[in-house]
C-alpha cells in the first residue's frame, strides 16, 4: 500500500508579468502585483514563478516599510528563500538574487490599484525597451505609492 505524501498548501498564483527571455541590461525584468502586503502570503508564489523561468532563487530583498515584516524565509517546495528587509530599498522594487547571482528586478505595484492600471504597470515593466526606473513607472500611471 502506498502512503499519501502530504503537500503543502498550493501557494497564490501571484499576478506577474515578466519580460520574456534573459535582458541582462533591462532596467526591470518585469512586474509583480501582489493581492496584500502579508509576505507569507505572498513570497511563495512568486518565488515558485520565479523560480520556474529563472531557476532556484537564493533571496529577496524587500522594502521593510511597505511590507509587513518580521517574516522569516519564505517556505517554497525547494526550500526556504532568505528575506532581507531593508528601508531604504525602494518600496516599488523587488530584488530576487538566483543561485548563479543573477538578479531580478521587479516592479511591486501596490495591492489595491485598480486592474487595469496594474496592468498596464506591469507590460511597462516587462518591456525591453523600457528604461524607467520602477518609481518612475508608478508616477507615469498615477499609481498612490505603498
Amino acid at each position: 500500500m502506498l502512503a499519501s505524501a502530504q503537500t503543502p498548501e498550493s501557494p497564490v498564483q501571484p499576478r506577474l508579468t515578466l519580460a520574456g527571455g534573459r535582458m541582462p541590461n533591462a532596467t526591470l525584468n518585469g512586474g509583480w502585483w501582489p493581492r496584500s502586503w502579508e509576505p507569507a502570503a505572498e513570497l511563495p508564489g512568486l518565488v515558485a514563478a520565479l523560480t520556474e523561468q529563472y531557476g532556484p532563487i537564493r533571496r529577496l530583498i524587500l522594502n521593510s516599510r511597505v511590507w509587513r515584516t518580521g517574516v522569516e524565509p519564505a517556505a517554497v517546495n525547494s526550500g526556504p528563500v532568505p528575506v532581507r528587509w531593508f528601508s531604504t530599498t525602494e518600496p516599488s522594487l523587488l530584488i530576487a538574487i538566483t543561485e548563479p547571482g543573477n538578479q531580478i528586478n521587479l516592479l511591486v505595484v501596490p495591492p489595491g490599484v485598480k486592474a487595469a492600471t496594474a496592468q498596464a504597470a506591469m507590460d511597462k515593466a516587462a518591456d525591453p525597451a523600457n528604461r524607467l526606473q520602477a518609481p518612475a513607472i508608478l508616477a507615469v500611471l498615477s499609481v498612490p505609492a505603498g
